[in-house]
């Protein structure tokens, strides 16, 4: 996975944080460790992660979010488009070479799951 927030927050949860296979997070301003130190909190502007081999939580919180991930796994998505909240354009998403689409107003769960294995 690969990732970039333009201005925000980004919450990295590592259940095994002794491992070698740690997030790789660049440009954030402020960072803070959990107690347990599985959990990392980074803040600021133009920030970039990167994921691979491991097993991670993420989750983004911000504006100019840009994501891309291959592998499985479970996601969720919660865009902030609404009437209440003035925002009607919050951003898209494709899952699966699928058509974009608005990111949903609702907390909505997706699989991601791996391409299937080419045939001879």
């Amino acid at each position: 996975m690969i990732g970039r927030i333009a201005s925000g927050k980004l919450t990295v949860t590592d259940p095994n944080p002794k491992d070698a296979r740690r997030p790789i997070v660049l440009g954030a301003e402020r960072r803070t460790v959990s107690r347990n130190q599985k959990t990392t909190t980074y803040r600021g502007k133009d920030i970039r992660v990167r994921i691979t081999g491991g097993l991670a939580h993420v989750r983004f919180e911000g504006r100019g979010i840009h994501l891309s991930a291959v592998g499985r796994g479970r996601g969720l998505l919660d865009g902030v488009g609404d009437v209440s909240t003035n925002v009607f354009f919050d951003g898209v998403w494709s899952l699966n070479d699928e058509e974009y689409h608005s990111l949903p107003d609702a907390l909505t769960d997706f699989d991601l799951v791996g391409p299937p294995a080419e045939r001879d």
